[in-house]
């Protein structure tokens, strides 16, 4: 795997090892039989919440374990090697070799987070409604962000949860995601109906609701506020990693107009040029996609959503 230059560089001692604690969550005995032996298995069977699926555990295990700093804590899916094409012994030679690091994020949508200004964004065209309804959540969180203009990139975009990293980012997540459950649990009629509303996933999976894919995308809040040392592997020239086929026409044209779209929002956000947020819409608008996202991208035109896009 090749690190991006825009994150951090390995250590230079490779052989140093920080202790970790990387857990991998299961629901049932056939999802137990499913994990990795190289993790620590995460009992989520009995949940007092199974409507939040990786989220409860995840969140109960920070309210009742105290942190160490340096150490590194990961709690993934059970469909974390499927997604990701990677198992524990590499996610473990991964952390050892960018040991002094805060995070490493292992995503497999490489094309999505180059594509979209934002995983809030994104979410939006998989499960309408959803960044009208995050963007309640961070008012009522009082995180002074607006989710139509946040910029993130592969440096700061996590799906799926799929984050190791050590206690910092940690106890900033559990921050935001206290507010979460409040927020569900405190919220009027209309937003709750809508919070709780079956989201659009699979064709098997209509009982998921929209918090699920909101939690999902807590991990940017957390790496865009924060300043933190990131590793994550450079998964866009990989044949393993094609372009998601609802979205993209996947070629060569596609794939280098999308690495330059993650660079150019790095860039921005890096320096806060803005003629680097402009490039990025310039060549995002000449990516080939599909008749799908293109109905999205006029939805969101037309409802004005699209922030600085064209300015």
């Amino acid at each position: 795997m090749r690190v991006r230059t825009a994150l951090v560089q390995p250590s230079a001692s490779v052989g140093h090892m920080h202790q970790s604690y990387i857990y991998q969550i299961f629901y049932d005995d056939l999802s137990k039989q499913n994990l990795d032996k190289g993790f620590i298995p995460l009992d989520n069977s009995s949940s007092e919440h199974p409507d939040w699926y990786e989220f409860w555990p995840i969140l109960r295990f920070l309210r009742e374990t105290p942190l160490n700093d340096g150490v590194w804590y990961g709690f993934l899916s059970p469909k974390f090697g499927t997604k990701t094409r990677l198992d524990s012994t590499m996610v473990y030679e991964f952390l050892q070799r960018y040991s002094h690091a805060d995070a490493a994020i292992f995503n497999a949508g490489w094309g999505q987070i180059a594509y979209f200004l934002n995983p809030f964004e994104q979410g939006d065209c998989w499960h309408p409604g959803l960044l009208d309804l995050s963007q309640e959540f961070v008012d009522y969180a009082g995180l002074d962000v607006d989710l139509s203009r946040l910029v993130t990139s592969s440096v700061t975009t996590v799906y799926a949860n799929f984050i190791v990293a050590k206690a910092a980012y940690w106890r900033e997540w559990m921050h935001i995601a206290n507010n979460l459950y409040s927020f569900c649990h405190d919220c009027g009629v209309s937003t709750a109906t809508r919070i709780r509303s079956a989201a659009n996933y699979t064709k098997n999976s209509s009982h998921l609701q929209m918090k699920v894919f909101i939690q999902e995308r807590l991990p940017s809040l957390v790496l865009s506020r924060m300043s933190l040392h990131v590793a994550g592997a450079d998964i866009s020239n990989h044949a393993n990693f094609p372009l998601e086929k609802e979205l993209f026409i996947d070629n060569f044209l596609s794939r280098r107009l999308l690495q330059s779209c993650d660079l150019l929002k790095q860039y921005y956000c890096l320096t806060n040029e803005k003629d680097y947020l402009r490039m990025y819409y310039k060549l995002r608008n000449q990516v080939p996609v599909t008749e799908f996202l293109q109905h999205f991208n006029a939805r969101s035109a037309a409802a004005g959503d699209r922030g600085i896009a064209g300015s």
